[in-house]
């Protein structure tokens, strides 16, 4: 097996594929708090761009959303209410079309987590239940780690 050579902190959720580190589009920290937006001071300009779909994750409170469109300089609508306050640091990435990975548990102690294994991108698709020792690696590749029926929240993807 070809070892791993890409990684990134991400967290679960129901509704969004996990993203791909080569397709990262910026980072920063939030200004402001709006209704399902990210607010950052002059962090948008128009010369970024931004496609529906993309996913931003809170570092803070682990929560991830869709981007639906830039509306200023300052803020980008989001499909999901994530930040609750000034100072959140966020990650933005493409959205993943299905580019898979490994999730490995690190630390603390054995976790529940559900996944759909590659090639399931519907989201009809039956999950699978996993539990992960600490410091374990799952042997096969993931598009999508879900919320719901998951203990494992926050995770490191292998690539």
């Amino acid at each position: 097996m070809k070892p791993f050579e890409q990684s990134i902190v991400w967290y679960a959720s129901d509704s969004n594929n996990i993203p791909h580190p080569s397709d990262f589009v910026m980072s920063g920290v939030t200004t402001g708090v709006a209704a399902n937006k990210v607010v950052a001071t002059g962090l948008f300009p128009n010369t970024i761009t931004f496609e529906p779909g993309d996913i931003i994750c809170s570092d803070l409170d682990w929560l991830v959303a869709k981007v639906i469109r830039r509306e200023t300089d300052d803020e980008l609508l989001l499909d999901t209410d994530i930040f609750s306050a000034p100072g959140n640091t966020f990650r933005i990435y493409r959205q993943n079309k299905g580019k898979p990975g490994t999730v490995y548990n690190t630390g603390g102690s054995a976790k529940d987590f559900t996944i759909q294994p590659v090639g399931f991108v519907d989201s009809n698709a039956p999950a699978m239940l996993f539990t992960v020792q600490s410091n374990e690696t799952l042997p096969m590749a993931v598009i999508k780690v879900l919320d719901t029926g998951t203990t494992l929240k926050k995770f490191t993807l292998l690539f």
